[in-house]
Formats: C-alpha cells, structure tokens, sequence
C-alpha cells in the first residue's frame, strides 16, 4: 500500500524498533524501565546516598515525592504508585518530612544504590558499545538530528520542556 511508504510510517516502525530494542537492553531483570528511570531520577534530583556533590543531610532526607514528579513531568499520584512498588522491593524508602507531615520524602536505600549502580554500568556498556559502533562522527550527528527532531516534535505537540 502507498500509505506504507510514507515518512510519517517509516518514522512509526522504526522508533517502535528502538523501542523494542531499548527494552532489551533493560539494565536488570525485574526492574521495569520506567523504574530503572525512576532510581535515575531520584539519584540525580538528590534523594540517594553517596552521590557526589549532595550534601549528606539532602542524601539522609531524600528528596519530595513532589519535585521528583516535577523533575521527571510525571503527575505525583503516578508516580507514588511506582514508588510503592520500588519501595516494596526495597529499593526506596518514603518518609516524612520533618517540618511538614504532609509532605512525603523519597530516597535511595542502600540496597537501591547498589543496584543502580550495576544497571546503570551494564546499561552505560551496552550504549557504549553500540555509539562506539557508530564513530565519533556518527554519535554527534545522531544526537545533533535527534534533538531537532525532538525539538520539532514538542513544538508541533505544544509541549515546553525545561531542562533540570
């Protein structure tokens, strides 16, 4: 069919392709990817332990449910649910604020640092190894097309994103 060969198609099957291909690549079995992103967050937004540049009080609090939702522009209630569930496998532990009872804190256990670290390094090996496939040329222009096309893509959706 005609509608097969458009662009617009194309584009469709292939980001299905990576996508299919990027869940092969999941870090860690029993962890889904949008939980491997969760750990991510929270250990980059400041609620994990032994994180360079974090002061340890910030560590020791862990970081709002709130601003991690803010920080990852997921809702908070949908977020809690996915914390819930990393909480159950103890990889998070949720607390109270101390000023606030109201405001619930997230943070990294030190069982959920020490897989986030593995993940994270068979991840970053995986994703290494196939840009270093590519060549230094290739990498930069990849990221230079994707952030455009990317860019057009929210523009179109009227979405803003802010960098955090």
């Amino acid at each position: 069919m005609e509608w097969e060969k458009t662009q617009s198609v194309r584009l469709f099957r292939l980001i299905d392709r990576m996508r299919r291909a990027w869940a092969a690549i999941t870090p860690c079995a029993g962890l889904s990817k949008s939980q491997f992103g969760t750990l991510m967050a929270l250990a980059h937004l400041g609620g994990g332990p032994g994180l360079a540049g974090q002061p340890p009080q910030r560590q020791a609090q862990g970081l709002p449910l709130t601003q991690l939702a803010h920080g990852m522009h997921q809702s908070p209630p949908a977020l809690s649910q996915r914390i819930a569930a990393l909480e159950a496998m103890g990889y998070v532990q949720r607390t109270e604020d101390a000023q606030d009872r109201r405001v619930t804190r997230v943070r990294l256990t030190q069982q959920g640092n020490a897989l986030l670290k593995q993940a994270y390094h068979a991840m970053n090996e995986k994703l290494n190894s196939a840009l270093d496939a590519l060549g230094e040329q290739d990498t930069a222009m990849l990221f230079t097309l994707l952030n455009k096309f990317t860019a057009q893509l929210e523009q179109a959706a009227g979405i803003e994103w802010e960098e955090n």
